[in-house]
């Protein structure tokens, strides 16, 4: 890398001295990176004064996406807010590869599984098809998912089913607010890279990890 270029991007020029790199980083990426890839300590100069709008405005989608998943991850218990977190960075992996979802493809994705989910919970072993292919796609990739995770039979657990109605309600709050078709997608890649979500493999497969 050139001498003085930003170290997170590779090719613009380092200005700005960022004390949670301790390095010497561009305006862009100190402007985009802030506290979402950048833990920022309370006191880096660049949260406040004329540097700060940039942050507000980050800081307002931050709140919104708090009080739509907020509530609904609120009453999980560890073992439900484990599975509920690595659904989301299910789908915001599938969501990275450029599948084209949308809150609506999700959403029927769900209430597939949730109907799949009630039907067990009779007694009765049968898988509730999707109403068009994407949304079944993405209903059985996380039916892959979670079985890879709990390796067993997903349906067959106890934390299923809350998570789902979990899920399925911050989707619905999410297309409530008519903000556009990847509202629900959108907060899930924020929080995910935000907060650095990701799946460690280092004690369990599929141990959930959140630094």
């Amino acid at each position: 890398m050139a001498e003085g270029r930003c170290p997170l991007c590779g090719h613009r020029k380092g200005k700005r001295q960022c004390p949670a790199k301790n390095a010497v980083i561009c305006q862009t990426c100190c402007g985009e990176k802030r506290l979402v890839e950048i833990q920022c300590p309370d006191d880096c100069a660049y949260l406040t004064g004329s540097h700060a709008p940039a942050w507000d405005g980050r800081e307002t989608e931050r709140r919104r996406d708090l009080r739509t998943l907020g509530p609904h991850a609120r009453e999980l218990s560890e073992d439900e807010s484990q599975l509920f977190f690595a659904s989301l960075i299910c789908l915001h992996e599938r969501d990275s590869k450029g599948a084209g979802l949308t809150d609506a493809k999700v959403r029927r994705a769900l209430e597939t599984l949730e109907g799949t989910a009630r039907t067990r919970s009779h007694g009765l072993i049968y898988e509730h098809p999707a109403e068009d292919v994407e949304a079944q796609a993405i209903a059985s990739e996380l039916t892959a998912f979670w079985k890879r995770l709990t390796e067993k039979d997903p349906f067959e657990t106890k934390e299923l089913p809350k998570v789902l109605t979990a899920l399925l309600g911050a989707v619905v709050d999410a297309e409530k607010t008519a903000a556009g078709p990847r509202t629900f997608l959108e907060m899930v890649e924020r929080l995910v890279r935000r907060q650095g979500l990701k799946l460690g493999r280092s004690e369990s497969e599929g141990r959930l990890i959140v630094p």
